[in-house]
């Protein structure tokens, strides 16, 4: 699952580029290493989004039993 997140960061992270050169009416691929650098963040940035997922969910259902109230359903 982490791989798809990867992935997806990493597409983000190249349209945010060519998103940006395109509303500039510049060419697309103008700078090679500015898209290398948003594909690393964003590949980076996704390959995260499963832990703070994770956590959220354990932080959430903490203050619910801290409050004898239902756990988010699926979670345990």
């Amino acid at each position: 699952m982490g791989f798809l997140y990867a992935f997806g960061g990493a597409a983000m992270g190249v349209g945010l580029q060519l998103y940006s050169n395109a509303v500039r009416k510049l060419p697309l691929l103008r700078s090679p290493w500015m898209h290398a650098a948003f594909l690393g963040t964003g590949a980076y940035l996704g390959s995260k989004v499963e832990g703070w997922e994770k956590a959220t969910t354990d932080k959430i259902n903490a203050q619910l039993e801290k409050s004898n109230r239902v756990t988010l359903p699926g979670t345990k």
